[in-house]
């Protein structure tokens, strides 16, 4: 079982080493999203926390292993008895014997307390992963609304220094005017949230790689044309999630813990040799012999702490039950709402066909076919088209990215 225990240790550790290596190599020059990712993965601050705890308890393996000292323990005394000198001396080695399975339970105990750290860690990855996907994902998506904006700004602009260049403008000029100064400042209201959004992203971009850096627009996920199709339905593929994972985990744990709880009911035995010496006088008297001690249940065989241990294990099954149930419905239910999403996304207009849209919409106007009030109008759709874009596409990632985690390949095969 140590042999197990050094090897699982030994294999993961190469693990870690093997995917800081990576990363700290893709962290070096990032090229693409897919870099940017690896990297936030590792050196996320909330990353490096999990992990260094992940390492911590990597010792207490070690630290279970080790089996209790030797005790000695010794006194002298000396007197008189009569006209003659008295000396006595004895020394006890004592060697503690563990009883109950002390020694395998802790060991037992401290390797799943390891394995749920590294569960913990996999659980925190995710959410990195996620978060810094959908800040890439929104920097692409806040430039395309911002050159919408613009466009639209300096349509109105152009528009208005026509109708400003006149000698007079009729009464439904000077209405087209003001309605265009009235739109052009709603979106240069709606723009401005949009600059901080870019800098709230790349602030938290550089927090997740731990440095400054320039966001690339070839450092951004592309708006895919096609998404991946799901896996059919199955009933265990809870089993494979992270969250089903880390309840497993805890309900072996507190049945650990009730296998030590019922240990500690055991009194450790101490024995070793005993040496004794008298001497009175002339005379001198050497002993050899056993030294025996154990503690007595008198007051308790540990009663309360197995009553603790198994109640931890009544409220792990029902976690375990819950978040078995809990995964299953979020499936379903993230099944669904991905497969709406996605059919929303393939069904709507693409950027090249709305700028075409557009452009037909100016040249009509150009030409005098169609009023002013459209030009406001198509711009206006354009900017809440785009936004409801953006907003189903972020959608439509997060339900993705829920089904992966769930499917317990998010980590392994990225979006």
């Amino acid at each position: 079982m140590y042999f197990k225990s050094f090897l699982f240790c030994y294999l993961v550790g190469w693990g870690v080493i093997g995917l800081a290596q990576s990363s700290d190599r893709s962290c070096e020059n990032l090229t693409s999203y897919k870099g940017l990712l690896l990297c936030a993965v590792d050196k996320h601050p909330d990353a490096l926390k999990a992990k260094l705890l992940w390492q911590q308890n990597q010792n207490l393996i070690g630290m279970a292993e080790q089996r209790p000292n030797p005790e000695i323990n010794s006194q002298v005394l000396s007197g008189k008895a009569g006209d003659d000198s008295y000396q006595y001396t004895q020394i006890n080695l004592a060697h503690t014997f563990e009883l109950g399975g002390k020694r395998d339970a802790r060991i037992r105990r401290s390797q799943l307390q390891m394995s749920n750290s590294e569960l913990d860690l996999k659980l925190v990855q995710e959410q990195v992963y996620l978060k810094t996907y959908l800040a890439l994902a929104r920097l692409r998506q806040i430039q395309s609304e911002m050159v919408i904006y613009d466009d639209a700004l300096n349509t109105f602009e152009r528009i208005q220094k026509q109708y400003r260049s006149r000698p007079r403008m009729t009464p439904e000029q000077k209405a087209i005017y003001a309605i265009m100064d009235i739109a052009a400042s709603d979106y240069r209201l709606k723009r401005q949230p949009l600059l901080s959004e870019i800098r709230e992203n790349e602030r938290f971009i550089e927090i997740a790689i731990g440095r400054k850096f320039s966001i690339r627009k070839e450092l951004y996920p592309p708006l895919r044309k096609k998404w991946p199709i799901l896996s059919p339905a199955s009933s265990e593929v809870t089993e494979a999630s992270l969250s089903f994972k880390k309840s497993l985990s805890d309900l072996e744990l507190a049945q650990a813990e009730v296998s030590e709880a019922n240990s500690q009911a055991w009194s450790d035995l101490k024995l070793g040799p005993t040496f004794e010496t008298q001497s009175q006088g002339s005379q001198k008297i050497n002993s050899f012999g056993l030294n025996l001690s154990f503690a007595l249940p008198v007051f308790h065989t540990n009663g309360a702490g197995k009553s603790y241990a198994e109640a931890g294990v009544s409220r792990a099954k029902m976690s375990l039950a819950a978040t078995k149930e809990i995964e299953n419905q979020q499936w379903n239910l993230q099944r669904e709402k991905y497969q709406d999403a996605v059919k929303s996304l393939e069904s709507a207009l693409s950027f090249s066909e709305l700028e075409k849209k557009h452009r037909e919409v100016e040249d009509s106007f150009s030409t005098g076919i169609i009023p002013s009030s459209l030009v406001i109008e198509i711009h206006r759709q354009m900017a809440d088209y785009t936004k409801s874009l953006s907003e189903q596409e972020n959608a439509t990632i997060e339900a993705l990215a829920n089904i992966y985690s769930i499917e317990g390949r998010l980590l392994s095969e990225g979006l």
